[in-house]
């Protein structure tokens, strides 16, 4: 929040989002829905935004073995 004074109104505002989801479908749907609601808000509030992707990365799906280990090894440690 800029300027970041609690006596000042703020001008401009910036916030990240990450989203993560082993299917690319939900990654979809949830960066839709996301840019959907901002825009409703902004368009009600009479601001302007702009949103500025800087990574994307399509879901990997973990190694069973590998998610095996860290499982076993969380369940071993507590």
């Amino acid at each position: 929040v800029y300027p970041n004074s609690r006596n000042i109104i703020a001008g401009r505002t910036m916030f990240t989002i990450d989203i993560r989801s082993p299917e690319k479908e939900v990654l979809d749907a949830m960066d839709g829905r996301i840019r959907e609601g901002i825009d409703t808000i902004c368009e009600a509030l009479d601001i302007k935004y702009q949103i500025d992707q800087v990574g994307h990365f399509d879901p990997v799906t973990f190694d069973p073995g590998c998610v095996k280990a860290v499982r076993d090894a969380a369940e071993r440690l507590g």
